[in-house]
């Protein structure tokens, strides 16, 4: 390389020579590269990306990979001890990695009677600044009770509840064996929480129709949605508890509603006459219904409804539609704000594999009369806001033809107004009716 000067008197040129070296070599490593390139090379690995990132901060040898913004949802499960124990000792260390973790699942795979394990997850809780959401998930045989946990996970759950970033709460399978009191000081007295979801938490000192409630000492949550479980013949009380006016909820400015594996249709319909015109968007998972009557008049602002049917209403034996036509009646007239519909039915039963035990009925039975009475109410003058339909049907196993039903349906139907979008799904074993629960990883 050449340097000339002009400077000196007389202009005379200087030439400087200097030898050229290479660029000095830079190191790369995986700490240096930038978080979006981790999350392209984790899109190209096989398996559940929220695991492979979870493994990262578990393993030994994956430590290396552990960048803040990776890291955004943590499951803790009671499956493997010594990983608990290993991440308990590294999340204490790092800061950084804690004060990037939006989501919590905790994972109960069986009932824990270890307070050491239980104390554990309850340090990583507790020491999480800033989380959105919080997941506790319990086994479906054997749910976890709140009474039998140790004392340091109670307070552990009621801090991390208490940060102003916590805006989500899901509880599916621990039950709660105390009174409505104590589940409004630990549930509902929180200042951030929008969406909650509570199933199979029934189980507890429910209180009475005609017992007055202790004011809570703080002010009514006002929820944008509410997930409930009315499964379970003490599902209906709480149900009613949340429906009293000195409830710790407000469910009079609820938005969204969300009923898993419904089976009593008076409480359905006693949540929806206290919701009243605030309600939006209602989702019902009905998974058995004595009563077969519910009643949306009080919903005049009802945009989106979605009707999940389970295998007790089979289309080819006991159909679901005059439920969904006597429901679609009652939305007054001539205010109709519905939108959207949602249908999700069953076919076949789950059992119906074997044809020389659960022969098909004639034709004249899969109830094509009910096709064209929906048909002939989609269409109608009462709904005319409406713009989209979605129906899924599902047939269990190999004994219908799920396209063949779907397309005569269709043709039962009739072409009306809203756009239909079809949707037929051969189901090789039973689909699980409670959907909302998470995967027990």
């Amino acid at each position: 390389m050449t340097f000339v000067s002009k400077n000196t008197p007389g202009h005379r040129q200087l030439a400087i020579q200097q030898e050229v070296l290479p660029p000095e070599k830079i190191e790369v490593t995986i700490v240096s590269l930038p978080a979006e390139v981790m999350d392209h090379m984790f899109d190209l690995f096989e398996g559940d990306h929220d695991q492979l990132r979870t493994c990262t901060l578990v393993c030994q040898h994956w430590r290396i990979l552990s960048q803040p913004r990776l890291f955004r949802r943590l499951v803790l499960s009671s499956q493997d001890r010594e990983s608990i124990f290993g991440f308990h000792s590294f999340i204490l260390q790092s800061p950084h990695i804690r004060s990037a973790v939006q989501h919590v699942e905790v994972h109960f795979i069986e009932a824990w009677n270890s307070k050491y394990a239980a104390n554990l997850v309850a340090d990583i809780l507790e020491i999480l600044p800033r989380p959105e959401s919080l997941k506790l998930y319990g086994p479906s045989t054997n749910r976890v009770k709140w009474s039998k946990l140790s004392q340091h996970l109670h307070n552990a759950i009621r801090t991390i509840l208490k940060r102003h970033s916590m805006s989500n709460l899901v509880i599916d399978g621990w039950v709660f064996d105390i009174s409505i009191p104590e589940l409004n000081n630990i549930v509902f007295n929180c200042p951030s929480l929008k969406t909650i979801s509570l199933l199979d938490v029934s189980e507890g000192t429910w209180i009475p129709h005609d017992v007055v409630l202790p004011k809570p000492n703080f002010s009514r949550r006002i929820l944008d949605k509410l997930t409930i479980s009315n499964t379970y013949n003490k599902d209906p009380m709480f149900i009613e508890s949340l429906c009293k006016p000195d409830a710790p909820v407000d469910l009079s400015q609820l938005k969204t509603l969300n009923i898993v594996d419904s089976r009593n249709d008076e409480a359905v319909n006693l949540l929806l006459a206290t919701i009243g015109p605030s309600l939006q968007k209602l989702e019902l998972e009905i998974g058995f219904s004595t009563v077969n009557e519910l009643n949306l008049f009080p919903c005049n602002n009802l945009r989106s409804l979605s009707l999940n049917f389970g295998p007790y209403f089979p289309e080819i034996y006991n159909s679901s539609i005059p439920l969904i036509c006597g429901a679609l009646d009652t939305i007054p007239h001539p205010n109709n704000t519905l939108e959207e519909l949602s249908l999700v039915m069953c076919v076949t039963h789950p059992r119906n594999f074997d044809l020389r035990h659960f022969p098909l009925p004639p034709a004249e039975r899969f109830n094509y009369i009910n096709w064209a009475a929906l048909g002939n109410l989609l269409g109608s003058h009462k709904l005319g806001a409406m713009t989209k339909v979605s129906i899924e049907l599902l047939c269990h196993g190999p004994v219908l033809d799920v396209q063949k039903f779907a397309s005569a349906a269709a043709a039962r139907l009739g072409p009306i107004k809203p756009t239909v979008t079809w949707k037929a799904v051969q189901l090789a074993r039973p689909k699980q009716l409670r959907c909302d629960r998470g995967s027990q990883t």
